[in-house]
């Protein structure tokens, strides 16, 4: 019995007494000091307030604890005279400060592991965290009163394989998960947060192992658990290194925030070649218009008058687009330099109402949209304020509604209060579009931003328009916020206080609306031979037309190589010549005819112009500086366009009045041109859906109705080798013939009417781009291949619309 107690005291006790040797005092005083040391060391730097930092000092106090309880534990332990209720008090206390030192280290490693994310993983690994010290602790203090745990004999601890868990298992469990989650999460540790975490877990594992391994006859869970930190703080919780790591993430911000910006400003400045040119277009075309039906004697002077007028609000909506976009630019730009003024002067907000009213109410009408103006008549009406930041402001936020909004309604409503000599107008501009994520609600009134872009990327607009609305009511000391439920539609509030004048109310003025109409002149250039080179029927079509008008005798081609026979055979005086055609584009062609002139030489110095869709800056300057042509043409091109590059390129030429086109019928072709112009498109598609037609740019950009039926005779000529086409690219995923495909319907679709199916194509081309320019690879192609039934289906609507022009 003797020696089967003695082997039981060898195997399976805790032996605190029995074979104590003065190294356990050293490994205990050491662990002990540099504990101390540590924590003096952690306090005396105040920065450092990371919850990590903070999580380290808790452990390490209940690091020095246990320390503490173990080594008086030990010497208790090993004196005869200690009672056994006292030893049992002491290592339950040591159970329990090596419990806690185990759980604080895990969530100190759990804090650095997940960068203090995963909030509500951690709110539940706190849940388990509490009931385990709770159950922990209630197993402890029953052992005092039932005393399930320990025995002692001759001074000796005695026990099974719950005091082994309690002692070792539940503190080792903690670190064995917190090694789990080093390597689970590594992904969010840098090389030298993971190798130090994980080198430290693995030092106080196995000093634990070890201790446990030699019966407690060498203490080495508190010197191990030392070392850890120490390792730790060292290498992860220096200031030195958080300094660090602080310099590093404001650079990473500051990189960020420098791409951002440049991408937006880039982006910015590209769609400003679409945002200006589309009004600007639309004022010369239909100025031209007006003058050629004001000169052609076979139209009455009824018609014209009628014509002209209708032409000439075109020219004035346009006129205002394209202010509102110079206006856009240069007041972020005040806005920037602190150069924005408010300059007051009276005016009747029922007027600006009445305008914005009307203007709001057309633009709705032809997307589809009901527009509701809700306003309160009895409120002050003459006011002295800032008419024009008012108007801009107030218009802003209703083309935003309008943009963002693809069915439903935009309602305007307009109340407000007056205190003294001050009406506080209260506008709420509210749509049913496709809102805003919470998230993003902060942000939407800074410059350039947009988001949403998987549904939003096909609108067109400088970015700025809500960001100048901040800026200006908050300089009239008014204030602008926005309500918003993600997929149901936005409120947009502006308050804006402005001065009485008088008594005068909304509902006592009357507006009065004024017409203007715009003369022109034309000419006209005969005698020249000119070579047209485009893989399009309807451009070739336009530019015959156009130039059929000026007397110029023209020859056409729709490739490279059938380009070259004609340069090689005949004498041109002057060569327009597509960019971007299949198998061989247009520098290619250039290329050839300059680098041989003796095969050539009938055309060594003729001009040759190129004709592009790619009307962004630098883009003409990169054509003749590097390709090397003599001029530049942005399609879609109109007739004045064509007239001055044969002003610019083509000697000796005669200039001489335009023969008016002759007419079989000139009332009937009247009413004709009349419905074109004005239809937003036929069986109820509005101008805003991607299959609709817009008569009146079709027939601006042909300059005659004549021309347009032509123009769209060729485009459905070529609808099944285009889609034939597209399919084989699309197939076969040769992107580079697939970009070209759709390069030639964004061109020639603008020049039909089809707009939002040439914006369509746009972005089609621009993934196609990306791809070959290996730029976002994969967004670029999940978009095409995620929308490219949908484009073969509306191009052929397209095609069913415009046969039923």
């Amino acid at each position: 019995k003797k020696n089967h107690d003695s082997l039981l005291r060898e195997t399976v006790h805790m032996t605190y007494g029995e074979g104590f040797t003065p190294g356990n005092y050293y490994f205990s005083f050491a662990a002990i000091a540099f504990m101390v040391l540590f924590l003096i060391f952690s306090f005396i730097n105040k920065a450092d307030l990371k919850k990590t930092s903070r999580m380290m000092r808790i452990t390490g106090i209940m690091a020095l604890i246990g320390c503490l309880s173990e080594l008086i534990s030990a010497v208790a332990f090993a004196r005869s005279e200690t009672p056994d209720t006292a030893r049992r008090v002491l290592a339950l206390v040591n159970y329990s400060t090596m419990l806690m030192c185990s759980m604080y280290f895990n969530r100190y490693t759990l804090f650095m592991v997940m960068k203090d994310g995963h909030k509500k993983q951690m709110k539940i690994y706190d849940i388990v965290n509490a009931v385990i010290v709770i159950i922990f602790h209630l197993v402890l203090i029953g052992d005092l009163i039932f005393k399930y745990m320990f025995e002692f004999e001759d001074g000796v601890a005695k026990g099974g394989p719950l005091m082994m868990f309690m002692g070792y298992g539940a503190p080792l469990l903690y670190l064995l998960a917190g090694i789990a989650a080093i390597i689970f999460f590594r992904k969010k540790l840098t090389a030298r947060e993971f190798y130090t975490l994980l080198t430290t877990h693995l030092i106080v594992t196995m000093g634990a192992t070890l201790q446990g391994i030699t019966n407690d006859k060498v203490l080495l869970v508190s010197f191990s658990i030392t070392v850890g930190l120490y390792v730790l703080y060292t290498l992860l919780e220096t200031p030195d290194y958080h300094r660090l790591l602080e310099s590093n993430r404001k650079l990473a911000e500051a990189e960020k925030a420098a791409k951002a910006a440049s991408k937006a400003k880039t982006d910015f400045l590209s769609s400003m070649s679409h945002e200006i040119r589309t009004p600007l277009n639309a004022v010369l075309g239909m100025n031209e218009l007006t003058r050629m039906e004001l000169e052609d004697p076979s139209i009455p002077d009824s018609a014209k008058v009628e014509k002209a007028e209708f032409y000439s609000e075109r020219i004035r909506e346009s006129g205002e687009a394209l202010m509102y976009v110079i206006n856009d630019i240069l007041d972020i730009s005040k806005i920037e330099s602190g150069k924005m003024d408010i300059i007051n002067a009276p005016y009747h907000m029922m007027e600006l109402l009445d305008e914005l009213c009307t203007n709001c109410s057309m633009i709705s009408k032809g997307k589809g949209l009901l527009f509701e103006p809700d306003i309160d008549l009895s409120m002050p009406g003459y006011v002295n304020g800032d008419r024009v930041r008012v108007r801009q402001m107030i218009v802003n936020l209703l083309n935003n509604a309008v943009k963002y909004t693809e069915s439903g309604k935009i309602t305007l409503k307009v109340r407000g209060t007056t205190q003294g000599d001050t009406v506080y107008y209260d506008i709420d501009v509210t749509d049913t579009g496709i809102g805003i994520r919470e998230e993003n609600i902060e942000h939407v009134f800074n410059a350039f931003d947009r988001f949403d872009m998987e549904k939003t990327h096909y609108i067109q607009g400088t970015g700025l328009g809500l960001s100048i609305v901040k800026n200006i009511v908050t300089m009239m000391g008014g204030t602008v916020s926005v309500k918003s439920v993600y997929g149901q539609g936005s409120t947009f509030s502006l308050h804006v206080p402005q001065q009485v004048i008088g008594n005068e109310k909304l509902s006592d003025h009357v507006v009065e609306k004024k017409k203007t109409v715009s003369p022109g002149d034309g000419s006209s250039f005969a005698g020249a031979r000119i070579l047209v080179v485009d893989d399009t029927t309807t451009n070739i079509t336009v530019a015959k037309s156009f130039l059929g008008r000026l007397g110029v005798v023209t020859d056409s081609a729709e490739s490279g190589q059938e380009a070259l026979i004609m340069i090689a055979d005949n004498k041109y005086d002057l060569i327009l010549l597509d960019h971007m055609m299949p198998n061989m584009t247009g520098d290619v062609v250039l290329s050839i005819v300059r680098g041989d002139p003796e095969r050539y030489s009938l055309n060594k110095d003729t001009p040759v112009v190129v004709m592009t869709a790619n009307a962004i800056s630098g883009e003409k300057e990169r054509y003749i500086s590097e390709y090397g042509f003599d001029g530049y043409l942005a399609k879609p091109f109109r007739f004045g366009d064509l007239e001055s590059i044969l002003k610019k390129y083509i000697r000796g030429g005669i200039e001489k009045k335009d023969p008016a086109p002759e007419k079989k019928d000139s009332e009937k072709e009247d009413a004709e041109v009349k419905d074109i112009g004005t239809d937003a498109g036929k069986d109820g598609e509005t101008m805003d859906s991607r299959d609709a037609i817009d008569n009146a740019t079709g027939l601006m950009m042909c300059e005659t109705e004549d021309i347009y039926r032509a123009v769209i005779e060729a485009y459905l000529s070529e609808e099944q080798s285009s889609i034939d086409a597209l399919n084989e690219a699309f197939e076969t995923e040769n992107w580079t013939e697939y970009r070209t495909q759709v390069h030639k319907l964004k061109s020639s679709s603008k020049t039909v009417g089809a707009n939002a199916f040439s914006e369509f194509s746009l972005q089609m081309e621009n993934c196609a781009k990306d791809i070959i320019a290996e730029n976002e690879t994969e967004k670029a192609l999940d978009f095409i291949r995620n929308n490219y039934a949908e484009y073969l289906e509306v191009f052929k609507k397209v095609c069913e619309n415009l046969n039923n022009v």
